[in-house]
């Protein structure tokens, strides 16, 4: 395992992931007699999913999540997107009942 980077220990956070334990190293590419190999880290998203994420792109931030955070936020745009046509939907009912009380 790469003891490298110390930040890298189980306990640790990363965005909303926390790290559990040492996972395995996995062949990346190089060749047969310089093979290549990532690192990777046994995670816990605050959402609870568990995954092997790459000691790497813990230690750059390029990994904050499992994604749960991103589709969040496609949920609360939608919700907000559908908040405003209900509203417009509404007012439109309000005036066209009020000019057809006239």
């Amino acid at each position: 395992m790469s003891t490298r980077n110390p930040k890298l220990m189980p306990g640790n956070r990363f965005g909303h992931w926390t790290v559990i334990d040492f996972a395995d190293r996995k062949f990346a590419g190089g060749t047969f007699t310089r093979p290549t190999y990532k690192y990777f880290m046994l995670c816990k998203c605050d959402c609870g999913n568990i995954r092997e994420v790459a000691s790497q792109s813990l230690a750059s931030g390029k990994s904050k999540s499992c994604g749960c955070k991103r589709r969040m936020t496609y949920a609360e745009r939608y919700e907000k997107m559908f908040a405003h046509l209900k509203e417009r939907d509404e007012q439109f009912n309000a005036t066209k009942k009020h000019n057809l009380e006239k």
